[in-house]
């Protein structure tokens, strides 16, 4: 007894379906966080998973179709699809980068498929009688009803690409306008460096470490010692994607979601309750009622796709790939080649015999993302820089978060070896590139410079990674994890150091912002006075 072609062909969609669904479901799950990060076009989105999973279902069905006509064929066919398939699932979960199998479950695994090929085929040649006809068509049954499956899969993909089709699309920026009474009280400069730990800057340096510029600031602004990160989870889950929206709104943040036009939501810790990130409701805005014209040059968060209307100028970028490989400044058709070739490679026999066949090659690819996003970002902030009509000015840099991409001895940024250390030294070479634009237009000694890190050096997060170094366990003191970021407030005219020692969480950045707009804090007594007033 043949299959019919309908299940044949819906069969061959299930398996399709199976073996790439690590590269559909990141962009349907719920939350849509993979489609709120992305900087890319729609297209490149969506178009790769729709079309990878078309080409397979194709080949598929041709293949199946030739293993029913072709006697023997169709035994060893059905036999190969169902003792490989549990490892084809296995291997797209951990494509998914939802666990790391183990070198020995890898050989376990593999070894257990072949043993069933070689029971299942036994069993099913000759491939012809009433028991192998019936075992088929019921294994052919299961595979043609994952194939419904996948075929909803394909039409929400294709209805999420419509609807996100113009979600990163350029939006006009707010009306600049004359601002008398900013360029009179000077610039606010806020610079946020991700995963700036005030341990690992002032406190525990590598011997031989120098970080001129981090200390030159110092030595001229109030230093918070024990500033929370906004607002620090009880489980460590924490994210620049949750404390972002929280120090711009100055509401806690414990989740957010997306749209899948990649519009913000976010969970208030306190409430519970669900609400649409709003750009009016944050220091931008304040910053615009106060008579500055705002910019943002920033990394990671969509700023220009959330903020447009409350901005003057604006720049953000995100090479992070998905799960799947897929990157935003590739084209449509690289985007198609790049999860077929991981998943080809995951078939080889090398990935068996040696695990991290391919972790040299995506650390330096990795490390060449993070230079370009850093090399655009720097750009984009120095022409906000030297705009002086531009008075309140957001930087957020993709530093010292890792991977490294710079070596702290040379000076040189490097995709080859390099460490969370060597990326806060890289920081510092930032910092001071800041001061001395600011020096040559004549308005640091006037600006109001914030520096801050969003959240400390999470080691929990990087120190299980291959990558994690010696040098690096030193430095963390055998990875202990510090949840202070760095906070630093520099008022115009400053030239003394000043200290806050007691806790002060960042939650509360945007009423300072708004309490150095307004002109309520203007000196180091008044700072401190504000601080001692402010809830923990």
């Amino acid at each position: 007894m043949k299959l019919s072609l309908r299940r044949t062909i819906a069969a061959a969609l299930g398996l399709a379906t199976i073996g790439l669904f690590w590269i559909a479901e990141p962009l349907v799950n719920f939350g849509n966080i993979n489609v709120y990060h992305w900087s890319g076009t729609a297209q490149n989105l969506f178009v790769p998973a729709i079309g990878d999973t078309l080409i397979g279902w194709a080949l598929l069905t041709v293949v199946l179709v030739l293993a029913e006509v072709s006697g023997r064929g169709r035994g060893v066919m059905w036999a190969a699809i169902l003792a490989f398939t549990p490892s084809v699932l296995l291997k797209s979960l951990e494509l998914m980068q939802l666990f790391s199998l183990s070198h020995a479950v890898r050989l376990t695994m593999t070894g257990f498929a072949a043993a069933c090929f070689v029971v299942l085929l036994l069993r099913w040649l000759p491939p012809e009688g009433d028991r192998t006809d019936r075992e088929i068509a019921m294994v052919s049954n299961v595979f043609a009803v994952i194939g419904l499956c996948g075929a909803a899969l394909l039409l929400q993909l294709t209805w999420c690409c419509w609807r996100a089709r113009d979600f990163n699309r350029p939006r006009p920026p707010a009306a600049m306008r004359e601002a008398p009474g900013a360029g009179t009280r000077g610039r606010i400069i806020w610079i946020i460096f991700d995963e700036l730990s005030q341990e690992q800057t002032f406190e525990s340096r590598l011997p031989g470490m120098r970080l001129p510029a981090f200390d030159a600031l110092a030595a001229q602004s109030t230093m918070f010692t024990h500033a929370i990160p906004a607002d620090f989870p009880l489980d460590n889950d924490v994210r620049t994607e949750k404390i972002v929206p929280a120090l711009l709104t100055g509401r806690k943040v414990d989740a957010i979601r997306s749209s899948i036009t990649g519009q913000l939501s976010m969970r208030d810790s306190d409430t519970g309750t669900w609400r649409e990130f709003d750009a009016n409701d944050t220091v931008f805005r304040d910053a615009l009622a106060s008579g500055y014209n705002t910019a943002v040059a920033g990394w990671y968060n969509p700023y220009c796709r959330i903020l447009s209307a409350v901005l003057n100028s604006c720049y953000w970028t995100s090479g992070f790939a998905l799960p799947s490989g897929i990157v935003p400044d590739a084209s449509t058709g690289t985007n198609m080649e790049i999860p077929t070739n991981s998943m080809f490679g995951f078939a080889k026999l090398r990935h068996v015999i040696q695990p991290s066949w391919r972790s040299e090659d995506a650390a330096r690819k990795d490390a060449e993302r993070h230079i370009a996003d850093y090399e655009k970002i720097v750009a984009a902030a120095d022409v906000a820089i030297r705009n002086r009509a531009l008075h309140f000015v957001y930087l957020h840099l993709p530093v010292p978060h890792p991977p490294g991409v710079y070596d702290w001895r040379s000076g040189r940024l490097t995709s080859g070896p390099s460490t969370y250390v060597d990326n806060l030294a890289l920081a510092d070479s930032y910092l001071a590139h800041v001061r001395e634009l600011l020096t040559e237009m004549g308005q640091w000694d006037s600006s109001i410079i914030v520096v801050m890190g969003d959240h400390g050096w999470r080691t929990m997060v990087w120190r299980p990674l291959p990558g994690w170094t010696a040098q690096e366990e030193r430095a963390t003191h055998g990875g202990k994890f510090e949840n202070r970021p760095v906070y630093l407030v520099k008022l115009s005219a400053q030239q003394t150091s000043a200290t806050i020692s007691r806790p002060f969480s960042a939650i509360h950045t945007r009423e300072m912002f708004d309490g150095l707009l307004g002109r309520k804090i203007e000196t180091i007594v008044s700072l401190s006075e504000w601080v001692e007033h402010t809830s923990y």
